[in-house]
């Protein structure tokens, strides 16, 4: 499939991008078996309905890397918030924890594209919340980058790694919600106890992410203030460092 059947198929843009949508309005469609089997064909990485899928319109986004495996079914229902499709793909033995896929996995897809239902389905079944790989390395970091407070929390409830590092731009949760200029998410992150200054990824740290995103200045000042703290709390330890083994070695002469 090229670019001349979409001139010749006016309307097949349109299917290939907004399909999922009219699933949707219709409750899913697993209560439909025929539909339910369509939206699995077209899913299959072993057939050709998925590649020219992809060709016309790719769910993921635009990205400047390939992936050798595209995703499974329940990576692709994940991403589009299918959820009746994704359950009866769970109860129907799909591994939750496969990777595959721009996002590397179910998990990490539902997060980005914000679908607490799906996440909540996913982590039930096994997911593991803190799987790494992936544009974004974890869900945690794609939760953070979309921004969905009630996302990240139920992450972080059951068990996500704050701290946790990879991804092929940023290497932290901290550093996307930065780069995102979510103040809201910054916060929540922080008092989940995110190091404000963790290295790595593409921006060096958070407040680089946030400065070359142009974030607004009280976002600056948010890790800002949050670094002056760590400092703080550095200072204040190694000095109860300091003044234990002096008394130590006083008791000891």
């Amino acid at each position: 499939m090229y670019g001349k059947d979409v001139v010749a198929y006016p309307f097949l843009r349109y299917a290939a991008e907004f399909w999922d949508g009219h699933v949707r309005a219709i409750s899913d469609g697993s209560s439909d078996c025929l539909l339910h089997s369509m939206i699995l064909d077209l899913l299959n990485p072993d057939k050709l309905c998925l590649s020219n899928w992809l060709r016309v319109y790719d769910p993921n986004g635009k990205f400047s890397f390939e992936v050798a495996d595209p995703g499974s079914p329940l990576y692709f229902t994940s991403l589009l918030g299918l959820s009746n499709v994704t359950h009866a793909l769970i109860n129907d033995g799909a591994d939750v924890n496969a990777q595959g896929g721009r996002y590397g996995s179910a998990l990490q897809a539902a997060a980005r594209s914000d679908n607490e239902t799906v996440i909540k389905l996913l982590l039930d079944a096994g997911a593991d919340v803190n799987l790494q790989g992936g544009y974004h390395g974890n869900a945690l970091q794609a939760a953070a980058h979309s921004g969905n407070k009630a996302v990240i929390q139920l992450l972080l409830g059951t068990g996500a790694d704050v701290n946790a590092e990879g991804g092929i731009l940023f290497d932290s949760a901290l550093q996307a919600a930065a780069l995102s200029d979510n103040e809201t998410v910054i916060k929540l992150l922080l008092d989940a106890g995110a190091d404000v200054n963790a290295q790595g990824g593409y921006f060096g740290n958070a407040l680089q992410a946030a400065a070359i995103g142009r974030s607004h200045i009280t976002t600056i000042q948010l890790l800002l203030d949050a670094e002056q703290m760590s400092m703080l709390k550095v200072e204040t330890m190694t000095m109860h460092f300091e003044q234990h083994a002096v008394q130590e070695q006083e008791m000891r002469q």
